[in-house]
């Protein structure tokens, strides 16, 4: 017998779980090989966006860096090197 998932379920947990999670990126990036997995075989996969330094728990490294303006408006860095420069690739969201 075949079983089925819900794989727009499975992305909304794993996401919850990469943006909310304090664990290890090592245990991030195996739910990450599961899901893209996933997402390939259905023919689902459109890519991800690195998380933000407010959209994880505080204290943890963010998945791109930007800079804040004068204005307070946010922005990535544009020198491609400090865009990513002390982040963690598996804070992502699908």
């Amino acid at each position: 017998m075949r079983k089925t998932v819900n794989v727009e379920s499975l992305v909304k947990t794993v996401n919850n779980m990469l943006a909310c999670s304090t664990c290890s990126a090592d245990m991030r990036q195996g739910m990450i090989n599961v899901l893209e997995g996933v997402l390939h075989d259905a023919r689902a996969y459109t890519g991800y966006r690195h998380l933000q330094s407010d959209e994880i728990p505080a204290g943890e490294l963010p998945g791109v860096n930007f800079e804040t303006n004068n204005l307070g408006n946010r922005f990535l860095c544009p020198d491609i090197t400090a865009r990513f420069a002390n982040t963690d690739n598996t804070r992502r969201q699908y």
